[in-house]
Formats: C-alpha cells, sequence, structure tokens
C-alpha cells in the first residue's frame, strides 16, 4: 500500500493514514477475520511497520546501506530449527 501510494501521489503514507486505513479495511467481508484480533496487537503491527520505514529512509537520507523493509512471517526458514 505505501509503495503505491508514493507511485501514484509521490507522498508518504504514515502512521496515521495506516490506522485509519486498517479501520477501513476491518469492516470490510472479504477481511473480516482481522475483527477477530486484538486492535492493540494489529496497531502494534502497524506501529512496527511505521518505526521499520522509518529507520529504512533515516539509512537513505545518511548514506548507508538501507535495507528495504521485510515481511518475516512466523514460519520463516531462519527461524526453524533442525530437529535430528
Amino acid at each position: 500500500m505505501r509503495q503505491e501510494v508514493y507511485q501514484t501521489s509521490s507522498e508518504s503514507f504514515n502512521y496515521y493514514a495506516c490506522c485509519k486505513d486498517l479501520t477501513l479495511i476491518k469492516q470490510l467481508d472479504e477481511t473480516s477475520w482481522l475483527r477477530e484480533v486484538d486492535a492493540t496487537a494489529l496497531q502494534a503491527s502497524v506501529q512496527n511497520l511505521d518505526h521499520a520505514f522509518q529507520n529504512f529512509f533515516r539509512r537513505v537520507k545518511q548514506g548507508e546501506k538501507p535495507g528495504y523493509p521485510k515481511f518475516k512471517g512466523k514460519h520463516s526458514r531462519k527461524c526453524k530449527q533442525q530437529v535430528n
């Protein structure tokens, strides 16, 4: 969503816009399962996403290697432990 907004209008999609959009998304029939999740957990994930983008743009401005934010799911390969 952030990428689409930036590409179309060259504006940033900040935390407050994400929270406002989250309430609209929760009202849709396709995403009704989001109503079952605790609201504070959803807001915390949006806040973590905002911090990741702030850190990304801070690194870009300082000329460091930025490292675009990535989604790290519960079943990431790095988290799996091998059982012998």
